[in-house]
């Protein structure tokens, strides 16, 4: 069984399957879906834009190096997006709801990740290198960035622990006061 499905890939690999009819199912629908979302003929012009995605679409995949470049682009970005939904998960696991999204320095932190992530996605497409320096000096870098990134969460930390006390304290006042306004109103006298 599954020789029958690497000699179904291998067919539609040679028949060129992957070179040209999903770039161009791809670029057809990124097309369709912008003209139809941003209303640019009208509405109700999807023909109009059906046909000006399917003309964007053949004219991209007769292109063979946009198309090469899609094809060594697509398949390593997904594996990141993999990556980064794998990390979602790990951390939802043990955060708990982040469906608020990230703030603070996890944000910055995700933020260089993918920037990181983009860069190696399309480092072989466009010819991109490591530099040198980085290539020579990346354990040195890492401690060095780790501890910068200890101190700022360890000075951060305790600011956060501090606000956090004194709101808890306002919030409590604020209680106290209340109690003494509602104690006053039921009772009708000061305690």
């Amino acid at each position: 069984m599954a020789a029958g499905f690497y000699d179904l890939f291998t067919q539609l690999q040679g028949s060129g399957f992957y070179e040209f009819l999903l770039p161009f199912l791809l670029i057809f629908a990124v097309v369709f879906g912008i003209l139809e979302k941003s209303r640019i003929f009208g509405e109700g012009a999807k023909a109009i834009n059906a046909v000006i995605a399917l003309v964007l679409g053949l004219l991209i995949t007769s292109q063979f190096e946009v198309v090469r470049s899609l094809t060594t682009f697509l398949p390593r970005m997904s594996y990141f997006i993999i990556i980064a939904m794998m990390f979602l998960i790990f951390v939802a696991l043990f955060a708990g709801d982040i469906s608020g999204g990230f703030k603070g320095f996890i944000l910055f932190f995700v933020v260089i990740a993918g920037l990181l992530g983009l860069y190696w996605s399309l480092a072989p497409v466009m010819g991109f290198d490591v530099p040198f320096w980085l290539e020579e000096n990346w354990p040195t870098m890492t401690i060095v960035i780790t501890v910068i990134v200890l101190i700022v969460v360890v000075v951060k930390g305790g600011d956060t622990y501090k606000d956090a006390t004194e709101k808890q304290t306002v919030s409590e006042a604020k209680k106290v006061a209340r109690d003494a306004r509602w104690n006053k109103y039921i009772r009708g006298k000061d305690d």
